[in-house]
Order: C-alpha cells, then structure tokens, then sequence
C-alpha cells in the first residue's frame, strides 16, 4: 500500500512539472517576442544579432555561477520560433521577426490553455 502511495506522488510530482515547465516555455516565447519588438527587430533592415538582443544561452556553467535554480526558456524559446519561421536570420547571423507568420503563429499559441 506505501508503494503505491509513494508511486502515485512521484506521478504527481512529475505532472506538475511538466505542466509548470511547459507554462514557463510558454511565457519565455512571449518574451522572446516582446524582446525583438522593444529592441525593434521587425523587418530584415532592423535586423539584430543574438549579443545584441540580450539572451544569454544557458548552460550547466552559469547556473551555478548565478546561483539560480529556475531554469531560462529565453534561449530555447529562440530557437523554437527560429525553428518556426517566426524569427527568420540574415545571412550574417542577424535576427529579426517575420511580421506575416507572427500574427498566425500568435493566434494558435493563445489557443492553448493550459
């Protein structure tokens, strides 16, 4: 019976996880946006590269020189909607947004609730 008990509460536990992670990547592809919009990389003429828009790649290595335990979607939200065409790169590793596929790929994000 204590078996079960404990295996029901690490199913829980890895739930909530997943739900919390995926809520977490969901605001960091919003900020990703909303990063590109301040820094005013809409259209290939305002282009700008990955230094310059502030998102830092995260690896084991700064985890532990900041001490954070929560992790940062930023970067791997990046590449998600670089991955998606809604970030498109210049030849010389500039990024910008792609006004036409943002307002689609924005309306079928809002769709999911979790």
């Amino acid at each position: 019976m204590a078996s079960v008990t404990i295996l029901m509460l690490l199913l829980l536990l890895a739930v909530l996880s997943i739900y919390f992670s995926i809520k977490r990547f969901r605001a960091a592809v919003f900020s990703v946006i909303e990063l590109l919009h301040k820094k005013n990389a809409v259209g290939e003429a305002n282009a700008r590269s990955f230094s310059e828009l502030g998102i830092k790649p995260i690896n084991t290595v700064n985890i532990l020189l900041t001490g954070s335990c929560w992790r940062n979607y930023q970067s791997e939200a990046f590449y998600f909607l670089l991955a998606n065409n809604v970030i498109m790169a210049t030849p010389n590793n500039k990024y910008y947004i792609a006004a036409a596929k943002l307002a689609a790929f924005q309306a079928s994000l809002r769709k999911l609730t979790f």
